[in-house]
């Protein structure tokens, strides 16, 4: 019956395809094998049918075949061979196969598989409607090595709905830094579920903040049937810049063996049984889908990595060069000069500047604020408490004043050795290349080469172990200045990020996209702040290869630092002077004085009956009053006169005790006071400090106290 069946089928779809009109008969061409849906018992048969039932009939049908179990499956690599022993083999060269399933993995446009739909959902505090909601920006966007979720004033769903025949798994590769949550939700189309996907928690998965360079990899279990992929950005959008949330590859197995392998797009290429397509390199390429090697470009081309084609390379310019300096040896060095790593001009072109040649003796250039030439011929920071401009010898800082340290970069002849250049590549996951030609030094500032490509950053780093406990102004603990130049051309977007680390994130405190000129100066309010990142990407789309965006600094400084240099010497805070702070301060009761004669900063003691009230001042002593030894108390001296009389009180100096008349209690118990007490404590006597009295009171064991401060209170009396 069931045979029956199928043969009906066939013969309704072959013969009367197109009522009425006469139907060629089909030729092998227009013939091709398929199996028929799977029944109850899971079994399925092999048909003979034309590609397209409205074009030709069949004439003489071939039988159909029991073909393989529905759940079924072939390794990664392989398809089922319809057409011959229905067994898997290996994919041909030019192509490549999941097995049981399907990859997302080349993002030039979004494919035809997925839609992005608005969800409603607003995530700016801006009124829109729902119309405005669907003519806004996308939230997904193809950037070709991967899928970029964009923050909008309204978010979009992607989804995706695909058929499992078995078991299978959802794998998702991506990066979030988003500030906002990214979500997977992958709901069951055989359920009877009319919520929608904000208010249905069923298969709900987080795709949390990345913490590391690189991808994430998140995988989840699907049920057979049919299933709906959706992501989503939830959260109020901030506009906070340097927001991603970047998807490398999605990857759905379950849907049982392919019958065909799908071909690699050009600029990538497979040999036989690929599981998946390699990018072509840079300066190859291949023009044709189902390529099985790359093509290298002439002498006079190249090509980014990816490419179907190749293009001429332009003349070479200053850009496309850089210059190393040797360590100074005897006050002199030379410069050695080289091509960018990824050099793609030509340097035979008649338009091409040439290559400097290497050597020739010149002065060392200038080190930078707070650092003096080492022995060897390097820049080093001054010692603690030495300062210098960065054109002499690191000096001491004089009495009451301090050596704050920073880190100033105003000199670029060189790359500073406090500042770490490197490149994040993005379709790499974020991860972090170690690379000194990604910024090339111009002697008054440093740019960006010509080494970063589109939707790379280019990075310079200064690492900040943390800034010092002394603030600046009593909560600003340290401050960044920056002068920088960006160009940004309108058509070709590009963005500058200023980020800091602390412990707990890398978070963005600036940002850029439009041509600016401009001092920036941004206060951290926390110690807490190990690293100070400069980010800069060329353009956000691909295609540009050669974008002319670029991004120069002429001077940056991180300020109050614990390492580093000096770059003067300040005038000490007030109470900064304790172990430790860094203030170069006077002995205790001195105060800081400049020497008429020399014009430097000496420490000096209090005159007679002064004491210091800062590192600064020094105040007189009340009337009966003198200073104590050390300058850094008013006592009384045993001396007091008194309406024309003086009284030599000499013999009470220090500790003197008298005893009460005897009282009693209500018991008859008899007791009296003991009066402990300091009229006077002597400084003539040599002594700095007053000294205590015990009070004893032994009426309770153990009840022994000191008493500080009597002799001031009675000096006050007096």
């Amino acid at each position: 019956m069931k045979f029956t069946l199928i043969i009906c089928i066939i013969l309704a779809e072959s013969f009367f395809g197109e009522v009425g009109g006469q139907i060629p008969e089909c030729t092998e061409s227009d013939l091709h094998y398929t199996y028929t849906e799977c029944d109850a018992d899971k079994s399925r048969w092999r048909v003979y049918v034309p590609k397209s039932s409205t074009k030709c009939y069949v004439g003489s049908p071939k039988p159909p075949v029991q073909g393989p179990p529905c759940d079924k499956s072939c390794d990664a690599g392989r398809y089922l061979d319809v057409a011959g022993d229905q067994d898997c083999i290996d994919c041909p060269a030019g192509t490549y196969s999941v097995g049981n399933g399907v990859r997302y993995d080349q993002w030039d446009s979004l494919p035809k598989e997925f839609t992005v739909v608005s969800n409603g959902l607003r995530l700016s505090l801006k009124s829109l409607s729902k119309a405005q909601c669907e003519a806004s920006v996308d939230t997904w966007v193809a950037q070709g090595p991967y899928l970029e979720g964009v923050p909008s004033d309204c978010n979009k769903d992607l989804s995706i709905t695909t058929e499992l025949i078995t078991d299978g798994s959802l794998t998702i590769r991506y990066r979030n830094t988003l500030d906002m949550l990214g979500i997977v939700q992958v709901k069951s189309l055989c359920q009877s579920t009319a919520k929608s996907v904000l208010g249905d928690f069923e298969g709900i998965t987080p795709l949390k903040k990345s913490k590391s360079s690189g991808f994430d990899i998140t995988e989840i279990d699907m049920k057979p049937g049919k299933n709906k992929i959706t992501f989503s950005l939830l959260g109020l959008n901030s506009a906070a810049p340097g927001n991603k949330f970047i998807i490398q590859s999605i990857e759905i197995k379950g849907m049982g063996f392919s019958t065909e392998c799908t071909p690699c797009k050009p600029g990538f290429y497979s040999s036989i049984g690929s599981s998946h397509c390699t990018r072509c390199g840079a300066n190859t390429y291949a023009p044709l889908s189902r390529s099985v090697s790359c093509k290298d470009c002439k002498e006079d081309e190249f090509s980014p990595p990816g490419a179907k084609e190749c293009k001429p390379r332009p003349p070479c310019t200053e850009s496309d060069y850089y210059a190393s300096i040797a360590p100074c040896v005897n006050g002199t060095t030379y410069e050695t000069y080289q091509w960018l790593d990824n050099k793609y001009c030509n340097d035979k072109h008649a338009d091409s500047v040439i290559l400097p040649k290497s050597g020739g003796s010149k002065e060392c250039p200038s080190c930078n604020p707070g650092e003096s030439l080492a022995d060897d011929g390097t820049c080093e920071y001054c010692a603690e408490g030495q300062a210098s401009d960065g054109s002499q010898p690191c000096e001491s800082c004089p009495i009451g004043t301090e050596a704050r340290k920073s880190k100033t970069f105003i000199h670029f002849d060189v790359m500073p050795s406090g500042l770490y250049p490197g490149c994040i590549k993005l379709a790499d996951g974020g991860s972090f290349c170690d690379k000194q030609s990604t910024w090339v030094p111009k002697g008054d500032y440093i740019q960006v080469s010509d080494d970063i490509r589109a939707l790379d950053f280019a990075v310079l780093n200064i690492n900040n172990s943390h800034f010092a406990n002394r603030t600046l102004d009593g909560r600003v603990y340290g401050k960044l200045v920056i002068r920088f130049n960006l160009t940004c051309d309108p058509a070709d977007p590009c963005i500058f990020y200023l980020m800091q680390e602390d412990s707990v994130e890398l978070r963005v405190v600036g940002s850029w996209n439009a041509t600016t000129t401009t001092v920036y100066m941004h206060n951290f309010t926390s110690p807490d702040v190990k690293l100070i990142s400069i980010a800069f990407r060329k353009s956000s789309k691909a295609a540009n290869y050669l974008s002319s965006n670029t991004l120069s600094i002429s001077e940056l400084r991180l300020i109050n630092t614990v390492s580093g240099g000096a770059t003067e010497c300040t005038p000490c805070v007030l109470g900064s002077s304790a172990a430790g702070e860094g203030c170069h301060s006077c002995a205790v009761g001195e105060i800081v004085v400049t020497n008429n004669v020399t014009n430097k900063k000496v420490c000096k003691k209090c005159p007679a009956n002064y004491i210091a009230q800062d590192s600064f001042t020094c105040i007189p002593c009340g009337p009966g009053l003198v200073n104590n030894e050390d300058h850094t108390m008013c006592v009384s001296d045993c001396q007091f006169a008194y309406d024309g009389m003086k009284f030599d009180l000499s013999s009470l100096s220090g500790a003197q005790t008298f005893a009460g008349a005897n009282m009693f209690t209500a018991d008859g118990t008899t007791f009296h006071h003991n009066f402990n007490f300091v009229l006077c404590s002597g400084a003539t006597k040599g002594l700095s400090k007053p000294p205590h009295v015990t009070c004893i009171n032994n009426a309770t064991i153990d009840s022994y106290y000191r008493v500080r401060d009597c002799q001031g209170c009675l000096g006050k009396l007096l």
